[in-house]
């Protein structure tokens, strides 16, 4: 069977591009397969109320339900949208979480924390 391989995300140290020393800041998924996904892009969203943040958008090459309630082939691809999270400490991790459903305008629940 298919499955997808473990995410890697790299910044850049440098003060230029021409120079970048990539740091390689691990796998923010936590996932060996990283969700079974593949990357496709990184969107910037700006919400009615709060913060802009980072979308990951990806390939779901296994969990795409087919008319009869089965999953797969390849073909029948579909999509992974999840928020990233960046920690306020920069010694922290980025993560990118598993969700069956997140509210885009609240990625991170901050709205039900201030109930």
């Amino acid at each position: 069977p298919v499955k997808g391989n473990p995410l890697m995300l790299f910044r850049a140290a440098g003060a230029t591009l021409d120079d970048p020393q990539w740091v390689n800041m691990g796998n923010p998924t936590g996932s060996d397969t990283s969700f079974n996904s593949q990357p496709t892009y990184v969107v910037e969203y700006t919400p009615a109320k709060g913060n802009p943040y980072f979308v990951y958008m990806a390939d779901d090459w296994i969990h795409c339900p087919n008319s009869d309630g089965s999953e797969g082939p390849l073909i029948n691809a579909c999509y992974i949208w999840l928020p990233i999270e960046f920690p306020s400490d920069p010694s922290g991790s980025v993560k990118i979480s598993p969700r069956t459903s997140w509210d885009l305008d609240d990625p991170f629940g901050e709205a039900l924390a201030l109930v």
